[in-house]
């Protein structure tokens, strides 16, 4: 199957320069429940949280059916180039059929079985599974069930943030993502390539273009989010796998510190306790944080947003 096609460009990993910021909305925004445990560190830290994926409630989030592609053209194409230099560092003149001879010798050995092909595609949903962590942000502050369901019935706030100021992180943290795309068809599977040829670049490359369809697709339902999702990968236990990566960033931190030019406004809830209101504009004020205020009412089926 097509994927659908891209409504705006994805951004990619490991890229030296800053990420454009044409395409993206000027403003992203994530609600917040003061009451709960974490959530008052988008201020009292001025941190974002990576949330670990494989402990998203939703079955279907993060876990779409990867359709891998291991057959012996595939692996070939990937250890074409690395047998033909072993090959000729022997003294031996490569061709074509001494090339598919050492590699038929690999393709027996890793993926020569059904039981090897799957032991390999455990060890790449483990990968991303496991070690995926994402923040999910949203692309208005208008929407009744997001107010709902992720900042407590308008007991919440919102917390809105200037996404150029939020951009030049992202090259340096190394950290992928891009628009979140709804999809209507519940048979769709992500097709993904041989992953193991011999450029560790082009292997980190390629997991990383899986990682961001694994984790920017949600089903159509999901729609009212209309989210923007950051992902970060844990490279430091790679399996092996995917060394480039792991030695651009041998560490791993599931938080992000934000500047202070990237918060720009407090958005509440109209049900918001008194208290965490006050607490909050106090919060805000000890950090520094040149923010506007405002309140969310519910209208009817809509939001309105008003000056505090």
């Amino acid at each position: 199957m097509t994927p659908p096609p891209l409504e705006q460009p994805r951004y990619v990993t490991g890229r030296s320069e800053h990420l454009p910021v044409g395409g993206y909305p000027p403003k992203i925004y994530k609600y917040r429940d003061w009451k709960e445990q974490y959530h008052d560190e988008i201020i009292t830290k001025k941190q974002i949280h990576f949330a670990r994926a494989i402990k998203f409630p939703d079955k279907f989030d993060c876990r779409f059916p990867i359709l891998f592609d291991f057959s012996f053209e595939t692996v070939l194409e990937a250890y074409k180039g690395k047998i033909t230099k072993q090959i000729e560092s022997e003294g031996i003149r490569p061709n074509r059929d001494n090339i598919i001879r050492r590699v038929q010798l690999i393709y027996d050995e890793c993926y020569g079985t059904d039981e090897k092909q799957e032991k390999r595609k455990k060890e790449y949903y483990s990968l991303i599974a496991d070690k995926t962590y994402v923040f999910s942000a949203a692309k208005s502050c208008d929407s009744i069930r997001m107010w709902d369901g992720y900042a407590d019935n308008l007991s919440g706030f919102c917390v809105e943030f200037d996404f150029e100021q939020i951009a030049p992180l992202i090259p340096v943290n190394l950290i992928s993502g891009g628009h979140v795309r709804y999809i209507s068809d519940p048979g769709y599977k992500l097709t993904h390539h041989f992953l193991n040829g011999e450029q560790p670049e082009l292997r980190a490359k390629l997991f990383n273009e899986l990682l961001i369809d694994a984790f920017t697709f949600k089903f159509k339902e999901y729609e009212f989010e209309n989210e923007l999702r950051f992902i970060k990968h844990d490279w430091t236990d790679d399996l092996g796998l995917l060394p480039h990566y792991k030695e651009l960033i041998p560490t791993f931190n599931d938080k992000l510190d934000i500047p202070l030019s990237a918060y720009t406004g407090i958005i509440f809830g109209e049900n918001i306790d008194p208290k965490h209101l006050d607490e909050i504009k106090i919060e805000c004020e000890k950090q520094g944080l040149n923010v506007t205020y405002k309140m969310a009412y519910r209208n009817g089926d809509t939001i309105e947003i008003r000056p505090l």
